[in-house]
C-alpha cells in the first residue's frame, strides 16, 4: 500500500478531530499534513501520531494547501482526506482495488456516512447542467461512475491531478471538488465511486464554531462561488442574491441570532466586492 498511496490532510485549528482521522489511516500508508497557520495543538496532534507535518506560516486555502502535499509525496495514488474524516478498515484498500480496476477513472470518492450511519452524498452542484444534477439525485451503489465528487475524502491519480494543475489555487475553499471534476471530465476523465469503501465524515466540525468562523466560511463560500460560476460560464444573478441575503440578515439581526447574522454578513461582503 505504502507504494501505491499517500495521504494529504489539511488542518486549521482541526486539533479537536484530526487525531481520530490519522488514527484510522492504515499505518504503512505516508500521511502528510499541511497545516493552515492554525493557532491551537493541530500540529502537535499529527506529530503525536506519526504524520509528516509542513507547516504554513498564513493560512493559504484549502486547494492551495492541498497541492502543497500532493508534491510531497510521489505515490500513484494521493487520497485528500478531511481532518474531520474517518476511513473504515478496509477503505484504503478498496479504493486503490477500484481505481487500479477502472484506470479511466481518474478520480474516486469513497462512500461517506455521518457519525450516525447515514449515508451521505453529492445531490446537486452549481456547475453541472440540469440533467446532469438529475442523475445526481440517486444515491450511488456499489462501484459505479459517478458525474460528480466530494473534496471529504478523495482519492486522485497524481499524474492526471498534475497534468491539470492540481486544484485552482484562486478558489480559496469551497467548489475545488467541483471545478476539479469539470475539469476532468472536459479532459475526458471519468470520476468513480466505490461503496464498499467507507469513510465517516462529521462534517463541519474541522474547527471549532463562532461567530468569526462561521462569517470567514461564508464569505469565502460566496466568493468561491462567484469565481466558480463566472469561470465555468454559470448564469448566477449577483443582485437578487444580494437582496436575498440582506433580507435574511435582518430577519437573523431581529430575532439576535448571532450565527446566522454572521453567516449572511459574510455573503454580503463577498457579494459587494467588484
Amino acid at each position: 500500500m505504502k507504494q501505491e498511496l499517500g495521504v494529504v490532510v489539511v488542518t486549521f485549528n482541526s486539533a479537536a478531530v484530526v487525531g481520530d482521522a490519522l488514527q484510522s489511516i492504515d499505518e504503512d500508508v505516508d500521511c502528510i499534513v499541511v497545516d493552515n497557520c492554525s493557532s491551537d495543538e493541530s500540529v502537535a496532534r499529527a506529530i503525536a501520531h506519526g504524520a509528516q507535518v509542513i507547516r504554513l506560516e498564513t493560512n493559504v486555502g484549502f486547494g492551495k494547501a492541498c497541492n502543497i502535499g500532493a508534491r510531497a509525496l510521489t505515490t500513484p495514488f494521493i487520497l485528500f482526506l478531511n481532518p474531520d474524516a474517518r476511513l473504515r478498515p478496509g477503505a484504503l484498500r478498496r479504493l486503490v482495488e477500484a481505481a487500479t480496476e477502472h484506470p479511466e477513472w481518474a478520480a474516486v470518492n469513497p462512500k461517506l456516512v455521518t457519525s450516525r450511519g447515514d449515508h451521505y452524498y453529492r445531490r446537486r452542484s452549481l456547475l453541472l447542467p440540469p440533467d446532469a444534477n438529475e442523475r445526481l439525485r440517486q444515491p450511488p451503489r456499489g462501484r459505479q461512475e459517478v458525474v460528480m465528487i466530494s473534496g471529504a475524502a478523495l482519492l486522485v491519480r497524481r499524474v492526471v491531478f498534475e497534468e491539470l494543475g492540481g486544484f485552482d489555487e484562486k478558489i480559496f475553499m469551497y467548489f475545488e471538488d467541483d471545478d476539479l471534476a469539470v475539469r476532468l471530465r472536459q479532459a475526458g476523465w471519468k470520476l468513480g465511486y466505490v461503496g464498499d469503501a467507507i469513510v465517516e465524515h462529521i462534517g463541519g466540525f474541522s474547527s471549532d464554531p463562532t461567530p468569526e468562523l462561521q462569517e470567514f466560511k461564508a464569505y469565502h463560500l460566496m466568493r468561491s462561488t462567484l469565481y466558480a460560476t463566472a469561470k465555468h460560464r454559470v448564469e448566477f444573478n449577483r443582485t437578487k442574491r444580494f437582496f436575498t441575503c440582506c433580507f435574511k440578515w435582518a430577519i437573523a439581526a431581529c430575532r439576535n441570532a448571532t450565527i446566522r447574522k454572521a453567516k449572511y454578513r459574510g455573503f454580503i461582503r463577498a457579494l459587494l466586492e467588484v
